[in-house]
């Protein structure tokens, strides 16, 4: 069980908070992807 690749995903979402909307909610498109592709492995 790995926690670094999920600290750094929540790493970028903390760094997305502090630019603008449209370039968070593009980050967070990706990041939901590779949440659902982890949760298929």
């Amino acid at each position: 069980m790995s926690t670094q690749p999920l600290l750094n995903i929540f790493g970028i979402i903390t760094v997305m908070h502090v630019n603008n909307d449209q370039q968070k909610s593009f980050y967070f498109f990706i990041w939901k992807n590779k949440f659902v592709y982890v949760l298929q492995l």
